[in-house]
């Protein structure tokens, strides 16, 4: 048998079982951080701790102790750069959709080897699609990193171009919110545009940085609803991830781009907070 290269905590079990009868399982009850650890250190853990508790109290999920997940975390940690991933689920129960009154929550916590491509997509940008499908967008889920992702999961697997990295996503109105592992930046004559996220789509932890980012260069700002047209008129386009960082975008379908200046410079910040 294979060795499995991932090494994870079930509640803080070393590689314990995984019950089948977890509501996560069933349902997709449950939620999710990944986070990419440079080192022993993962730059934004903060951030990714407090939009686990957001997520917690919006499933009506008790919050797991913080010192517990930074002891487990660490306890995954090495001197090689890493993805940590923390998976909270609705634990068991029998048949049907109502939850427990006071779940039992399953605490799962993965480590991952750091994606090898990561620094040739920084440097060397990625080419991104269109997708057809078009995102639901419930209003009590938005901004909410859960386990449901099968809108995601069918949207990605629309793309089988190995050198397409990713699809964008649009909402049933036609406006693009994301694509279906990054948040969206385009910069045009100077301004740098964004969804705003409003109804439809995940504020990642790299968004709210560039958000800051910018403020702080005195880059000008917009957030809005928009369309196609407006991202192809774009003279630079960025997508970011907290797990890949700020990639540049070299084409969307048969649009091609190349200027990067002010992604450049936002990379540059991003590098000096991340310890690359």
């Amino acid at each position: 048998m294979k060795k499995n290269p991932v090494k994870y905590l079930v509640n803080g079990i070393p590689n314990a079982e995984i019950f089948p009868f977890d509501r996560g399982l069933h349902y997709g009850e449950g939620i999710f951080e990944s986070m990419y650890a440079a080192g022993k250190s993962i730059p934004f853990l903060d951030e990714h701790l407090n939009r686990l508790m957001k997520g917690c109290r919006a499933l009506n999920f008790p919050e797991p102790e913080r010192t517990i997940l930074q002891k487990e975390i660490k306890s995954l940690l090495s001197e090689e750069n890493s993805v940590i991933k923390i998976l909270l689920t609705g634990g068991d129960s029998g048949r049907g959709y109502l939850s427990p009154e006071k779940p039992d929550i399953r605490r799962i916590l993965f480590r991952y080897k750091a994606p090898k491509n990561r620094k040739i997509y920084q440097d060397n940008g990625v080419k991104l699609a269109f997708l057809k499908r078009t995102l639901s967008c419930p209003e009590n889920l938005n901004n909410i990193k859960h386990t449901s992702r099968l809108e995601h999961v069918l949207a990605r697997n629309e793309i089988r171009d190995a050198e397409i990295y990713d699809g964008i996503l649009s909402d049933k109105n036609g406006f693009i919110v994301e694509t279906t592992s990054s948040n969206l930046f385009w910069i045009t004559q100077g301004t740098l545009f964004t969804p705003d996220l409003k109804t439809c789509g995940l504020k990642g932890i790299l968004r709210n940085f560039i958000l800051k980012t910018a403020n702080e260069e005195k880059i000008f700002l917009q957030e809005g609803a928009f369309r196609q047209k407006d991202l192809l008129g774009a003279d630079e386009i960025f997508i970011t991830n907290a797990v890949m960082g700020i990639l540049p975008v070299s084409a969307v379908d048969a649009q091609e781009y190349s200027k990067r200046e002010i992604t450049r410079r936002l990379q540059s910040h991003l590098n000096k907070r991340m310890g690359d």
